[in-house]
């Protein structure tokens, strides 16, 4: 939870920083959305990814999900592809506004206490992930 609200204030605050005074901004004048590098095990990733299958939606949630799905499918792809062990560490990259939801999805997420340490080892990479970004641009 700490590490939710640590990445949800994260994205709040760059929210802020989008100049807002331009409506006319082009894709390319936007501010480009910052990006986290958590560094996990590969079973957690794999373990985050199965997650998002076990969550109730409702219809307007579909879009970001699939979003947040297709963003993790090849980190993945390639965690099969290349057969790296479940303690392998994986590093991946990941929009906040998508980690955002996929830290929201994955508390709606159905598992077993045995798989308490793997959310709770993810959790913990995305937001050391996010205040390392926080920290780089202060």
């Amino acid at each position: 939870m700490k590490a939710l609200f640590v990445l949800i204030l994260f994205v709040f605050s760059f929210a802020i920083t989008i100049p807002v005074a331009n409506a006319q901004n082009t894709p390319a004048q936007q501010p480009a959305a910052k990006i986290l590098k958590p560094k996990v095990y590969a079973a957690d990733l794999i373990f985050a990814f199965q997650l998002l299958n076990t969550i109730e939606l409702r219809g307007s949630e579909v879009d970001a999900l699939l979003e947040v799905k297709n963003a993790l499918k090849p980190y993945i792809e390639k965690i099969q592809k290349e057969n790296l062990q479940l303690n392998a560490v994986v590093t991946f990259d990941i929009s906040a506004p998508l980690a955002y939801n996929l830290l929201q999805f994955m508390e709606r997420g159905k598992f077993t206490g045995s798989d308490a340490e793997k959310y709770k080892r993810f959790v913990e990479a995305m937001s050391e992930a996010a205040k390392a970004i926080e920290s780089s641009t202060k």
